[in-house]
């Protein structure tokens, strides 16, 4: 392998790939800096909100680097990227994956589907008024958009009033379920999970602690769900990031992403486990079956 394409902008991806003796070609919804355009062998800037037909033009434009494969590194970055595997014909998430693992809607019916534990839900197609969600979902209820990262446009209803009259366009409420709030990030091939690792959120947004301290019963039901939720949403390969609950009846199901995480969890995991979490990720989305 010679040459992967990273769509989205995260310098630590690039230097990984650099290390690794790869050429890289960057697609982002903005250019580089002078440092990191320096690490790559070409850049295309392109807007992410394209219609799929656009994504085959992109290929055609990056095709003569005979790229091997292509890294997803944001969340607004896993359609575009798996678009442009499809027109490359290149291995790893598939576009029908990447839109489960994109759209939490989508993503939320895939997992019920599957008979897993996750909130009731309410899509905003579905037309309910506030007293419906109230009377469907109960108090508090959680509301926010069906695309989007870290928790952007998210809130907690704790009051009927403040509930939506109707649910805007592209939104969903869900049920509060409580429990305490963790991650847990997934690597793997193959269609299967083979390394997890649980990461506890000690103060939200500011603190975590990796690996989190899980008892062994816990642990092993969180590495359950984050293996049955790849089955469900037909995850090929790369890295995960879960998000889930830890409830008085075990985990519960609440979003999962298809790219590495951020939050510095990357560093994190590499300070743990004496890795380099960056080269770790490239190499098994090159498609290579790594020691875990």
């Amino acid at each position: 392998m010679s040459c992967v394409v990273l769509v989205g902008l995260r310098r630590p991806a690039v230097e990984a790939v650099a290390r690794l003796g790869l050429r890289a070609v960057l697609v982002a919804d903005r250019a580089p800096g002078p440092r990191t355009a320096a690490l790559l062998a070409d850049a295309v800037e392109t807007s992410f909100e394209a219609p799929a037909s656009h994504w085959r033009s992109v290929a055609d434009a990056i095709r003569r680097h005979r790229p091997d494969a292509v890294l997803a590194l944001t969340e607004r970055a896993v359609l575009p990227a798996a678009h442009l595997r499809d027109a490359l014909g290149l291995d790893g998430v598939s576009v029908e994956a990447a839109r489960g693992c994109t759209h939490k809607g989508a993503m939320k019916q895939a997992i019920r589907a599957a008979g897993l534990p996750c909130a009731d839900f309410v899509l905003a197609e579905e037309g309910l008024g506030r007293d419906a969600l109230v009377e469907r979902l109960g108090l508090p209820l959680v509301v926010k958009p069906c695309v989007g990262s870290g928790g952007r446009g998210t809130e907690v209803v704790r009051e009927a009033h403040r509930v939506p009259e109707r649910l805007p366009e592209g939104w969903m409420a869900e049920a509060f379920v409580t429990g305490t709030e963790m991650s847990a990030e997934g690597i793997g091939w193959g269609g299967e999970m083979r390394w997890m690792s649980a990461t506890d959120y000690v103060v939200p947004r500011e603190a975590s602690l990796v690996p989190a301290p899980l008892d062994p019963e816990s642990a092993s039901a969180v590495r359950r769900l984050h293996g049955a939720a790849w089955d469900a949403l037909g995850i090929e390969r790369g890295m995960t990031h879960l998000e889930v609950f830890l409830s008085d009846d075990g985990p519960v199901f609440g979003e999962i992403a298809v790219r590495p995480p951020g939050g510095h969890l990357m560093r994190l995991i590499g300070l743990a486990y004496g890795v380099d979490a960056w080269e770790l990720w490239a190499r098994v989305e090159c498609g290579q079956a790594v020691a875990l």
